[in-house]
C-alpha cells in the first residue's frame, strides 16, 4: 500500500498520494477496513478471473488483480480481472503502469461512493469512476492517462476546500441544482457534473458496468464513502492486453508523431504522463503542506490494530 501511496507522490499526484494515510488509518481503526483480509477467488476462468477483497486495502487487492491478469495474459492474449467488496486503491495509473511495465496494454478502473449527478440530472447517480490505462514505449517511460469520469476528482474538491480556491465554471451543482463554484456546496448536498456532459456521464456508465456490473459488487446506491462510518465496498477492473513484441515501437512512433505537432501560442505539444516522469526524476518529493499536515496528525493518533 506505501508502494502505491509514495508512487503518486513522486509523480506530483499528491492528492491520491501519502495524504490519504490518515483516512486509511481511521477506517481501520473503525475496523471499516479489515486486515489481514482474505482475498477469495470467486470465478476463474483461463482468460476472466472474479476475486473478493474480503473488505481490506483496495491497494492489497488490486495489486493482486494486476499479478493475476499479467500472468493470464501472458497465456491467454488478455485478461481481465475483477475485484468486489474492496475500498479506495489510490490512482489508477499505478497499476496500468505496473502492467505496461511488463510489456502490456494496461486499463484499469473502479466505481465510487456516488458524487456525480448523471447528464441533465441534479443528484448523485455515480461515482467520479476513475478510469487509467498504459502502454509501453520503446526506450521510454510509458504512455500514462488516468481521469475521472467526474468533471472534477473528489481529491481536487477536497483539496479545493482545504486551499480556499473555487471551483471551476461548469463542474459542480449546488443542492437547489443551481451551478456553483463554491466547493463547500457539495458537502451541504449538492453534487458534481460528469466532465464533457454526455460523453464522461457515458464513460461513468462503462466504468460502473465493468466494475461492479462485471464484478457482482455493491451498486452505487450501497456503496460506502471513505469519510464516513461504514464499508466502502467498492470494486475495481484490471484488463490487461498481451500484444505481440512490435507494440512498442508503434507507440513511440505514435507518440513521436503526435510531438511534432505544430503546438498552439504558449503551449506545448505533450503525451499523457509526461509530466508524471518529469517528476519521478527528481531526487526528492515536495510534499505539499497539506500532506505534511495529514501526515503529522495521523503519527499523533494511537495505532491502528489488525481487525478481522
Amino acid at each position: 500500500m506505501s508502494e502505491v501511496l509514495v508512487w503518486a507522490d513522486h509523480r506530483g499526484r499528491f492528492t491520491q498520494g501519502t495524504i490519504w494515510v490518515e483516512t486509511l488509518c481511521a477506517s481501520l481503526r473503525r475496523g471499516d477496513i479489515l486486515s489481514p483480509a482474505c482475498i477469495d477467488t470467486i470465478s476463474d476462468r483461463p482468460a476472466v478471473v472474479a476475486l473478493d477483497a474480503g473488505g481490506g486495502f483496495g491497494h492489497v487487492a488490486a495489486v493482486s488483480a494486476v499479478r493475476t491478469a499479467a500472468q493470464r495474459a501472458v497465456a491467454e492474449g488478455v485478461a481481465i480481472v475483477t475485484v468486489r467488496n474492496s475500498s479506495h486503491f489510490g490512482a489508477c495509473g499505478y497499476y496500468a503502469t505496473q502492467l505496461a511495465e511488463e510489456g502490456m496494454i494496461g486499463i484499469v478502473a473502479t466505481n465510487a461512493y456516488p458524487k456525480v449527478a448523471p447528464h441533465g440530472g441534479r443528484s448523485a447517480a455515480l461515482g467520479t469512476n476513475p478510469i487509467g490505462f498504459a502502454a509501453p514505449v520503446d526506450g521510454g517511460g510509458p504512455i500514462v492517462g488516468d481521469l475521472s469520469t467526474g468533471a472534477l476528482a473528489g481529491s481536487r474538491v477536497r483539496d479545493a476546500v482545504s486551499g480556499g480556491r473555487s471551483l471551476d465554471e461548469g463542474t459542480a451543482l449546488d443542492r437547489r441544482g443551481d451551478p456553483t463554484r463554491d466547493p463547500a456546496a457539495l458537502a451541504d448536498g449538492g453534487v458534481m457534473l460528469p466532465f464533457g456532459g454526455p460523453k464522461g456521464y457515458a464513460l461513468g456508465i462503462l466504468v460502473e458496468i465493468l466494475t461492479s456490473g462485471l464484478s457482482g459488487g455493491a451498486a452505487p446506491d450501497a456503496l460506502g464513502s471513505m469519510f464516513a462510518p461504514g464499508r466502502a465496498a467498492t470494486s475495481h477492473v484490471v484488463i490487461a492486453i498481451a500484444p505481440d513484441a512490435g507494440l512498442p515501437a508503434r507507440v513511440s512512433h505514435l507518440g513521436s508523431s503526435i510531438r511534432s505537432t505544430p503546438p498552439q501560442d504558449g503551449m506545448e505539444v505533450r503525451l499523457p504522463g509526461d509530466v508524471g516522469h518529469e517528476h519521478e526524476a527528481r531526487d526528492t518529493i515536495d510534499l505539499p503542506t497539506e500532506t505534511e499536515v495529514a501526515l503529522s496528525r495521523a503519527a499523533t493518533e494511537p495505532p491502528p490494530q489488525p481487525v478481522a
